[in-house]
């Protein structure tokens, strides 16, 4: 049987949003796994369809962008949006992996996303794409970029301990 996970995204931090979203397909198409997308306008969301598609799926995908603002707002999405995936995950026993990134501000939250450099081209460019940012994008099409980062290894980590993927060692053989 054929596995199937679905990946929620929520589209606030529309940049960021992409960025994850490019990465965790690269990490599922490695793995060849079965995927369908689904997308939320922000991470409180996130939850509900997960729910919602519980019995559908094997596993899920969660994938946006908290980032602190002026008001303790930050604190209570990120705490009821984090609590709801880990009860979901517990009470139906399904991989949930969390791709949320929680920063301070916009530089940190492109920092975990492997992009720091993007604040500095994009303030240069008064806010348009540029050159480097169209070279990432490329370069974000790669798997190697995906597999590299921490949340896409954990991910596929949770995933093969799930039974959902196996997931072969490389050795080195000593002759």
């Amino acid at each position: 049987m054929k596995k199937k996970v679905l990946i929620v995204i929520a589209n606030y931090y529309g940049h960021i949003s992409t960025s994850l979203n490019t990465d965790a397909q690269m990490a599922l198409n490695y793995a060849k796994i079965k995927y369908s997308i689904k997308e939320v306008p922000g991470v409180f969301e996130i939850p509900t369809v997960i729910s919602r598609n519980i019995k559908k799926y094997d596993g899920f995908i969660a994938l946006g962008c908290v980032i602190k603002g002026e008001t303790p707002h930050f604190d209570y999405i990120s705490k009821t949006t984090f609590d709801g995936l880990m009860k979901l995950s517990i009470e139906n026993k399904k991989p949930i992996g969390n791709g949320i990134i929680t920063a301070l501000n916009k530089e940190q939250a492109y920092a975990r996303m492997g992009d720091a450099e993007r604040p500095k081209r994009l303030s240069k460019e008064k806010g348009k794409p540029t050159y480097n940012d169209i070279k990432l994008e490329k370069k974000q099409t790669h798997l190697k970029e995906a597999i590299k980062t921490d949340v896409y290894k954990k991910m596929l980590e949770a995933f093969s301990d799930a039974k959902l993927i196996t997931v072969e060692k490389n050795e080195e053989k000593n002759d």
